[in-house]
């Protein structure tokens, strides 16, 4: 998953539910705002994942191959993480 990087080259884990369509904590900050922690805006790891659209290839590679991919997806759709409604959802 997509994760925030530090300044420094480190990466902060965020759960990739959080932001999500369900994520079930309403007083997170999900929106750009100084006490959003999560590290993405309007959205979730899960959505954020997804956009590579300059190397679709390469990211269906980093993901472990195309069985994995298309079953990463698949999962993605089925348990709800897909927001039509937002525009991260739209790449």
């Amino acid at each position: 998953f997509m994760q925030k990087r530090f300044s420094n080259g480190t990466f902060a884990f965020t759960d990739p539910i959080d932001c999500s369509p369900n994520d079930k904590n309403t007083s997170r900050a999900c929106s750009l705002q100084s006490n959003n922690v999560v590290g993405f805006y309007e959205s979730s790891s899960w959505e954020y994942s997804w956009f590579a659209p300059h190397d679709t290839a390469h990211l269906v590679d980093l993901m472990g191959g195309n069985a994995t991919f298309v079953k990463r997806l698949n999962h993605f759709f089925d348990a709800g993480y897909y927001l039509a409604g937002n525009e991260p959802s739209f790449q």
